[in-house]
C-alpha cells in the first residue's frame, strides 16, 4: 500500500440492562417485568433509541392463590403495559390485539425516550377480587419484598449505564507485534510475551447468594472478538473448541464464574459493531437475566510518505532498530476507521494518545478528516511530527530524543480516561552535528587550518535543504570543539546523540602513531602544549544514536579492520566511518557539495569517494569503514529515510578504498 501508515483498532460497546424484578405480596399477584433495554443510572430511567422495537415480557407474573383454570399457568386475568411515552397496551383472555394472550408484547418508539415502562397485573380472586401491582410500587399496605437479580458485564473504562450501548466500548484490533517476531499478535497461536492490547472485562451476579451453583451463566460474543483467560493470550475461552456447545460462547455454574477475562479485537474487513452478552438462567424458574455490551473493534493505521511505517523486529541476535529516520517536516499519518456513531449519540471528540520513551505525550484530535490517498476513503485522521523538548505541544508534535519507541493508545470509551495500547513503532529523528578545528593556537606543528569551518558548516547548513530537513544539534569550532565530545566518556551528549556527525581538523602525519584526531592547543604555564588527541581505543561510537561519521582529516583510518573496529560499540555499532588513509586537503566547498550529492540519492560510500575524486590531489586515498550490511546506506529520499538495521559489535565490518589516479 502506498502512502500513509494505518492502525486498526476494534472496540466492544455493552449497554447495561436492568435485571428481572420480582415483587411478592401475601395473597396478591406478583408482577414480573423484563425489559430488554439499557438503564440510565443518572436519570433512573431506561434509555430507548428511536426506532427501537422494545420487547416487554411479563410471562413470569403469577397469582400465588391460583384461580381460573383457563388462566393457567400464571392465573393472571389482565396484563396492562404502560410504555412510558404516552401509549399503552393491555390484553386479557378474550381481548388481545397482538393475537396471543401471553403476557408479553413489543413497542416501537418514534423518538429517543428516557422513560420507565411499567406492568400492571390483575388477578381473579374467587371471581370478584382484583388486585394490581405496579413495579416498583411499594406503597401498598401489603407486606412486600423486593428481590433483584443483577447480571453485570463491564468493560474497562465503560461505565455501567446507558453508555454501554451508545457509544459503547472500543477494543483495539490486535494487529501489532508485541513480541517482535514478525507475526501480528492476532495471528499467533496462544501466548504472546509483552502483549498489552487486550481489554479486561469483569463478570458478576448479584445478590451474592445466587452464586450457589444453581443455574447456568453464559458469555456469548460475536465474530471479530476473542476472549482469553489471561492478558497475554493464554487459555482461549471463546471461540471454544468444545463440541458440546456453540463455539461463540462459554458456560459456567454461577459459583465458577471467572471475575475477569480479557477481550481481543480481530481486524475486520469493514467497521462493524460487535457485542458481548452475559446471561444467567435460573434452573428453578427458567428466568433469564442478562447484561449486554456493544463493542466496536477499531482499526488504527500508521503510515508515512511513501508507504507503511514499520520497524525492524527484534531477534535473539539483533536489537530492535528504527527503519525510518524522520526530518522536521515529515509527518506520521495516523488514521482510524469509522467509529460508527449513531445519530443519537452525543457529540464528542475522539483522541488517540501518543507517548514516547523520553516522556513525551500528545493527544491527537481525531475529529478532523483527510482524504485517504489510495481509494478515496475518508477516515478520521491527524498528522504527527517528531519534535524537540521545547517544541512539544506546538501543534501535533511528540517529544523524541534519539531512537525511541512511540506507543499509540486508544481510549476505551470517549471521556473515560482509560486507554489501551494499539500500536507500537520505533522511530528516529534525523539529527546532524559538526565540529571543526581551524586555529591550533601556539603549537607550531599544527598550523592554522584554513577553510575547516567553511567545510564543516557547509555540510551542516546544506544537509536536508532539498529533501529531509534535518534537526540541527550542535555546531562547535575551535575552543568549543573538544576531545571529550568524541570519546566514550562524553560522546552521548554530542557525537553519539546525532545520526550524522562531521569533524574537520588536523589528524596525524605519516610517521606518527597511534593515529589520532587533534584538537585545540594553547599555552600552559608559558609552555606550548601539544593538542588534545583522540585515539581509536578511546572511542565507542554507535551505542546511542550515531549512524554515520565523516572525519575530514589526515590518515585517521590508516589501520587494519580489527584496529578500526575498536571504535565500534559492542551493543549497537556505528554504520559507516568516512575518512582517509593518506594525507588530504581541506576545501571550503567540499562539505556543502558532499551534502548536496547525498541528497541526490547516491550512497554515502560512493559520495565520499566522489568528493575525493573532485577535491583531492593525485595519490590521496579515501576510505569508508563500516558494517558489511550498511555499505549501501543512503540518505537521499523524499520523506523519511529508510536505513539499514543497526549493526552490533558482533557484525562483520570491512572497508572500501578509492585512490585518485
Amino acid at each position: 500500500m502506498n502512502g500513509k501508515l494505518l492502525i486498526w483498532i476494534w472496540i466492544l460497546t455493552i449497554p447495561t440492562f436492568a435485571g428481572p424484578k420480582v415483587y411478592a405480596c401475601s395473597n396478591a399477584p406478583v408482577a414480573y417485568l423484563y425489559l430488554d433495554a439499557p438503564y440510565n443510572q443518572v436519570f433512573k430511567r431506561y434509555y430507548i433509541p428511536v426506532g427501537y422495537n422494545l420487547p416487554l415480557n411479563g410471562t413470569a407474573s403469577f397469582d400465588p392463590d391460583g384461580g381460573d383454570p383457563n388462566l393457567y399457568p400464571h392465573y393472571i386475568k389482565k396484563f396492562y403495559f404502560n410504555f412510558g411515552d404516552g401509549s399503552s397496551y393491555y390484553e386479557t383472555l378474550t381481548d388481545h390485539n397482538d393475537g396471543l394472550f401471553e403476557g408479553g408484547t413489543t413497542h416501537t418508539y418514534n423518538a429517543p425516550t428516557l422513560c420507565t415502562p411499567t406492568l400492571t397485573v390483575t388477578d381473579n380472586d374467587a371471581g370478584n377480587d382484583s388486585r394490581e401491582r405496579h413495579p416498583p410500587d411499594k406503597s401498598d399496605p401489603c407486606s412486600c419484598s423486593l428481590a433483584v437479580v443483577k447480571v453485570n458485564l463491564n468493560m474497562d473504562g465503560v461505565p455501567d449505564d446507558y453508555r454501554e450501548e451508545n457509544p459503547g466500548g472500543y477494543v483495539p484490533a490486535n494487529d501489532d507485534d508485541d513480541n517482535d517476531n514478525g507475526i501480528p499478535d492476532k495471528d499467533e497461536v496462544g501466548q504472546v510475551n509483552g502483549e498489552d492490547n487486550l481489554v479486561a472485562i469483569s463478570l458478576s451476579i448479584l445478590p451474592p447468594n445466587l452464586n450457589s451453583g444453581e443455574g447456568e451463566v453464559e458469555l456469548k460474543i460475536t465474530g471479530q472478538l476473542r476472549v482469553w483467560k489471561y492478558p497475554d493470550r493464554r487459555e482461549l475461552i471463546i471461540p471454544s473448541n468444545d463440541p458440546c456447545h456453540s463455539s461463540d460462547c462459554e458456560r459456567w455454574p454461577p459459583n465458577q464464574l471467572p471475575p475477569t477475562l480479557y477481550v481481543e479485537g480481530i481486524t475486520p474487513v469493514l467497521p462493524q459493531t460487535e457485542w458481548m452478552d452475559l446471561s444467567y438462567v435460573v434452573n428453578q424458574t427458567g428466568h433469564l437475566h442478562t447484561d449486554l455490551v456493544t463493542v466496536t473493534v477499531i482499526g488504527v493505521w500508521l503510515s508515512r510518505d511513501g508507504g507503511v511505517l514499520d520497524d525492524w523486529p527484534k531477534t535473539d541476535t539483533l536489537l530492535r532498530s528504527p527503519k525510518y529516520i524522520f526530518g522536521k517536516t515529515d509527518p506520521i499519518y495516523v488514521q482510524v476507521n469509522s467509529l460508527n456513531r449513531t445519530p443519537l449519540q452525543e457529540t464528542f471528540l475522539d483522541y488517540v494518545k501518543v507517548t514516547s520513551e523520553s516522556g513525551g505525550i500528545q493527544y491527537l484530535n481525531m475529529y478532523y478528516v483527510w482524504q485517504h490517498w489510495f481509494n478515496n476513503w475518508v477516515f478520521p485522521g491527524e498528522l504527527l511530527f517528531l519534535a524537540t523538548d521545547n517544541q512539544e505541544g506546538d501543534g501535533d508534535n511528540i517529544k523524541v530524543v534519539d531512537e525511541e519507541v512511540l506507543k499509540f493508545w486508544l481510549e476505551i470509551q470517549p471521556g473515560s480516561g482509560s486507554y489501551r495500547s494499539c500500536k507500537t513503532v520505533m522511530v528516529d529523528r534525523g539529527e546532524v552535528g559538526v565540529e571543526w578545528q581551524s586555529n591550533y593556537g601556539t603549537y607550531d606543528t599544527y598550523p592554522t587550518l584554513n577553510y575547516s569551518d567553511e567545510c564543516a558548516e557547509g555540510f551542516y547548513n546544506n544537509l536536508g535543504t532539498a529533501n529531509l530537513v534535518w534537526f540541527k544539534n550542535f555546531d562547535n569550532g575551535d575552543l568549543d570543539s573538544k576531545e571529550s565530545h568524541w570519546d566514550s566518556g562524553g560522546d552521548s551528549s554530542y557525537v553519539d546523540s546525532v545520526d550524522f556527525a562531521f569533524w574537520c581538523g588536523h589528524g596525524t602525519t605519516e610517521f606518527e602513531t597511534p593515529r589520532a584526531l587533534r584538537f585545540f592547543v594553547n599555552l600552559v604555564g608559558g609552555e606550548k602544549q601539544p593538542p588534545d588527541k583522540l585515539l581509536w581505543s578511546e572511542i565507542d561510537w554507535g551505542d546511542k544514536d550515531l549512524d554515520w561519521v565523516v572525519l575530514n582529516t589526515c590518515r585517521f583510518l590508516d589501520g587494519t579492520d580489527d584496529q578500526l573496529k575498536q571504535m565500534v560499540s559492542d551493543s549497537r555499532g556505528v554504520h559507516l566511518i568516512c575518512g582517509y588513509v593518506t594525507d588530504m586537503t581541506v576545501y571550503d566547498a567540499a562539505g556543502w557539495y558532499f551534502a548536496d550529492w547525498l541528497e541526490w540519492g547516491m550512497s554515502i560510500k560512493d559520495t565520499w569517494h566522489n568528493q575525493c575524486w573532485l577535491y583531492q590531489p593525485m595519490g590521496n586515498t579515501s576510505r569508508v569503514f563500516g558494517a558489511t550490511e550498511c555499505m549501501s546506506d543512503s540518505i537521499g529520499a523524499d520523506g523519511p529515510i529508510q536505513t539499514s538495521r543497526n549493526p552490533t559489535g558482533s557484525s562483520s565490518y570491512t572497508h572500501d578504498d578509492y585512490t585518485k589516479q
